[in-house]
């Protein structure tokens, strides 16, 4: 059975248009569980409102604080008690479990929607195929331009920057451990690299289920959010490192996360220091990231470099809160601060 899970804090309007969504949905197969992040604002009455219209939804309060990461987690634990008080309960017959009895977990923010076809979706891929671990579908992007006038874009099925639009076996996030950082920014790359480094084949299903909407007070809608959401790759992926390293996972994730993530530390790294000093700290956790993976011992592989190289130009950012943005300098030269001698690696590259 399929959980949605959706951590909320205040902004009751919002989680009102997200339950609504689900009431729209053309597959009723679903749970959903409301994640309160201790909330100043009463959100309950919304939930409420939609047990009485008859939706399967539960509402959870978290002890305190801690985030939309920390409230996930919340949700993730409280699916898997229930999830094995009914094993136990079902013991006796002793079958072997179905895909479509398992449990699975979709992420859904309180101010975005999931479309009528999203649990179809979902549930249609877990009848037709074995053994799901995780699902990316398509999702929408909502932004607004400088004239108040709505646009949407669509990101690449690959993107694992979010979690919106994708599927989650809740026995994977347990047999690995997986759960969200403690952090307020960067914490559904962090997640999501994780998951896609232990999973051998995930799925993809190229089908619009999830719109992420662009709320105008919205964390990640004003400069200061989209600063702090930069900032935030940097953590998240200073995470990932000492989890793959924890982990042993560095040989998994050599030739498929990182080859994208060290293009992007370079990128993202940069802009903050040379555009915004105040994060004093961004220089720093490029260079330990760096250390961590052993990107020393990477950059004499032909082939961490060939991949390395066709990511480059793909994970340049083009702008940050408006502003044109062009690199301040050459990854020869970043590379050569830390000490790395990489002045032959594109022979390297021609000689494979």
């Amino acid at each position: 059975m399929i959980t949605v899970i959706i951590p909320t804090y205040n902004r009751p309007n919002c989680l009102k248009k997200a339950l609504g969504s689900l009431a729209l949905q053309t597959d009723n197969r679903f749970n959903v569980l409301v994640v309160d992040d201790c909330s100043t604002e009463d959100v309950k009455w919304i939930v409420d409102a939609y047990i009485e219209s008859g939706m399967a939804v539960e509402y959870i309060k978290t002890p305190q604080n801690g985030g939309a990461g920390m409230a996930r987690n919340y949700g993730i634990d409280y699916v898997t008690e229930r999830a094995n008080a009914n094993k136990v309960k079902g013991s006796k017959k002793n079958k072997k479990q179905s895909q479509m009895s398992k449990d699975f977990i979709v992420f859904l923010d309180s101010d975005d929607m999931l479309l009528p076809n999203a649990i179809a979706t979902y549930n249609s891929v877990l009848h037709s195929t074995e053994q799901v671990q995780v699902l990316a579908t398509l999702f929408m992007e909502e932004h607004n331009d400088q004239y108040g006038n709505k646009y949407y874009t669509q990101p690449a099925i690959n993107n694992i920057t979010w979690v919106h639009g994708k599927l989650y076996s809740l026995d994977l996030l347990n047999d690995y451990s997986l759960r969200f950082p403690d952090m307020p920014y960067g914490e559904d790359l962090a997640f999501n690299s994780l998951v896609y480094t232990v999973v051998d084949k995930p799925l993809n299903s190229h089908v619009q289920t999830h719109l992420r909407t662009m709320e105008q007070n919205s964390l990640t809608n004003v400069s200061v959010g989209k600063e702090k959401s930069t900032y935030g790759f940097l953590e998240g992926a200073n995470w990932y490192a000492n989890e793959i390293n924890r982990r042993n996972l560095i040989g998994k994730a050599k030739y498929t996360i990182l080859p994208n993530m060290v293009s992007k530390m370079y990128y993202y790294s940069d802009y903050l220091r040379y555009r915004r000093p105040q994060y004093e700290l961004a220089e720093f956790l490029a260079k330990d990231f760096y250390q961590k993976i052993n990107l020393e011992e990477f950059m004499k592989e032909p082939k961490f470099i060939s991949k390395f190289i066709d990511e480059f130009s793909n994970a340049m950012i083009k702008y940050i809160e408006g502003e044109a943005y062009t690199p301040f300098k050459t990854f020869d030269q970043t590379m050569q601060e830390l000490g790395l001698d990489v002045k032959d690696y594109r022979n390297l590259v021609k000689v494979q």
